[in-house]
């Protein structure tokens, strides 16, 4: 499995592949819950991507590489509103540099992520 740090714009995220992997993938961006962080969900992605699907996580608004904040329930809204407009500039990173197929792209998550 081949794992990555990576960045487009300010959005942090590991990138997980599947070993030996040729051509487009599959791919799934993986949404972390409150109080996490891309790096806390790499069992999680190792575990999907040993399916043979690629695996995006990043970090959500106030997490993680993102101006890490004691988390309040007042910025909930303001940090899914901003991971679903975010997630147009993950999906077209992963399409264009990621060999993504872009008629099978999944997005998931767990707690604040789903």
């Amino acid at each position: 499995m081949m794992i990555t740090e990576e960045k487009v714009d300010d959005i942090p995220y590991l990138r997980f592949n599947p070993k030996e992997y040729t051509g487009v993938l599959p791919t799934v961006i993986y949404y972390h819950g409150s109080h996490s962080s891309k790096d806390f969900i790499r069992f999680q992605a190792m575990t999907i991507a040993s399916f043979g699907y690629q695996v995006i996580v990043p970090d959500a608004l106030y997490h993680g590489e993102r101006e890490s904040i004691k988390y309040d329930v007042k910025y909930i809204w303001e940090i899914i509103f901003k991971s679903i407009q975010e997630s147009d500039v993950l999906i077209k990173r992963a399409i264009e540099k990621h060999d993504a197929d872009p008629t099978r792209i999944a997005v998931m998550g767990s707690s604040m992520g789903q």
